[in-house]
């Protein structure tokens, strides 16, 4: 996601970079101290468990297989289609609507 040219320029010249110049280029989207990596890797896997497990699935199966923006435009509109389909999309719009969390099964 940092770009062809970046990517081909990191890969082939070596050069290491520090935590700062890869959250500035995009290349990791968090910078947090050793001592407390655990416990946000933690923090934010609880987050994503909150979330509709198909719908994360989906996500992260149409980010991986995007090669260019038109493509992804499609596959993201047949995804949400899909996802619109799962007890899981029923969920949430139920449980928003009865103002409670969410509880997803993963269908």
């Amino acid at each position: 996601l940092v770009g062809a040219s970046r990517a081909k320029y990191l890969a082939l010249s070596g050069r290491r970079l520090s935590a700062a110049d890869a959250l500035g280029i995009g290349l990791v989207h968090e910078v947090v101290a050793a001592a407390t990596l655990r416990e946000r890797s933690l923090e934010l896997a609880r987050e994503m468990a909150t979330k509709a497990p198909v719908s994360l699935q989906l996500t992260k199966q149409l980010i991986n297989a995007a090669a260019g923006e038109d493509q992804a435009a499609t596959l993201e509109a047949i995804a949400g289609a899909l996802a619109a389909t799962t007890d899981d999309a029923a969920e949430g719009i139920g449980s928003f609507r009865e103002k409670r969390a969410p509880r997803y099964l993963g269908r």
